[in-house]
């Protein structure tokens, strides 16, 4: 293997497989590489026939990162890894116990990739105690393929398609390049770096309707009535500390570099996503 260069992996194991992201993932290794094998993993039984009839030619397991001999057992034979967790779950001891059961399965490794949505190289002590609760765990900033909310919040962050993200880290993950091992990659379209009241002005001129953005924590709390008053509040608790540290956000041309081609704008997901939205 030449200087600089690392192998590609010949099997990749999923984590996240019946969310978004991880199922652009998929479709994408796929896509690059139809001979690859692939893994999928969920903690939940009952989406595992779904999975299995979505991605016929992969393997779909029950695993959970808070149960070690499960991942003992996923492990097995991997290559290459990604993983996105849910925001409810306490992503340190998660990826804690998922190291562990790497380094223990005897694996040649190739690559690792973990998406997160938090501040490129945030210092966390920068993170108040008061957000460090196991219990609702810090929240994943959804890319523009969450459904938007006439009430939403008041920070600004960068926008990407899902569909691009999933990509960038199947290429990441197949490219033959050993630089991107152990970097942490900022990634976001490139164009769109919005706060919520910007992103309602996007929407309006670009569907000819009325948009409004409230951004007050009361129609915050209303409008999410769906789940628990705690974790209302935790999660505005976690928008104004996105709010004060939003200043270390860039946009960049990496996710373009990675794609070979441009990513897709706000403007151009709204136009393609318009009847799901206002449907």
């Amino acid at each position: 293997m030449a200087a600089g260069l690392k192998k590609v992996p010949k099997s990749v194991l999923v984590f996240g497989a019946s969310g978004r992201v991880g199922s652009q993932v998929i479709h994408a290794l796929q896509q690059e590489q139809p001979d690859i094998r692939m893994r999928l993993v969920t903690t939940s039984e009952s989406k595992k026939p779904e999975l299995e009839k979505a991605w016929q030619s992969s393997e779909v397991v029950i695993a959970d990162f808070f149960n070690e001999p499960s991942l003992h057992d996923v492990v097995k034979d991997m290559e290459g890894v990604f993983v996105v967790t849910p925001g409810s779950v306490n992503g340190q001891t998660a990826m804690t116990n998922l190291v562990k059961a790497l380094k223990e399965s005897g694996n040649k490794l190739i690559h690792v990739i973990r998406i997160t949505a938090m501040f490129p190289d945030l210092n966390p002590r920068r993170i108040p105690k008061r957000l460090v609760d196991p219990g609702l765990g810090l929240p994943i900033q959804s890319p523009i393929a969450k459904r938007f909310s006439k009430k939403a919040f008041f920070r600004a962050v960068p926008y990407m398609d899902i569909a691009d993200i999933g990509e960038a880290a199947a290429r990441l993950l197949l490219s033959p390049d050993e630089r991107h091992i152990g970097l942490f990659h900022n990634i976001n379209n490139g164009t769109d770096l919005l706060r919520i009241e910007d992103v309602a002005q996007v929407m309006g001129r670009v569907w000819q309707v009325e948009v409004t953005a409230d951004t007050s924590k009361e129609g915050f709390l209303n409008e999410y009535t769906g789940i628990s008053k705690e974790r209302r509040e935790y999660l505005w608790e976690f928008f104004k500390f996105e709010k004060c540290n939003e200043v270390c956000w860039s946009l960049n041309d990496f996710a373009e570099r990675i794609l070979g081609r441009k990513p897709k704008t706000l403007v151009q997901w709204l136009i393609g996503n318009k009847s799901d939205m206002l449907e």
